[in-house]
């Protein structure tokens, strides 16, 4: 669905999915041009968050923006000093 969301959108990175009870958190990232203009990625991800929520089963959608997918993990969940997430 989010790949074909919209033309500027060159690749799906990542996509997680979490339960909150028996609805889900979605979290995707995407990858735009490196010019697209700021304006136009932030439309892009605005509406595939609203077209994300609209889905039934989706209680919030979070979509992050970027230009590349040659990047370290972003965000790591620590615990005890052992990393999570890549």
């Amino acid at each position: 669905m989010a790949f074909r969301f919209s033309v500027k959108i060159t690749a799906v990175d990542t996509v997680r999915a979490y339960y909150i009870g028996d609805r889900l958190l979605v979290e995707i990232d995407i990858i735009l041009p490196p010019d697209c203009p700021l304006h136009e990625a932030h439309d892009v991800g605005e509406a595939l968050q609203d077209a994300l929520e609209m889905m039934e089963n989706v209680e919030r959608a979070f979509v992050h923006l970027d230009y590349n997918d040659h990047h370290e993990v972003e965000h790591r969940r620590v615990v005890d000093g052992v990393g999570f997430g890549g």
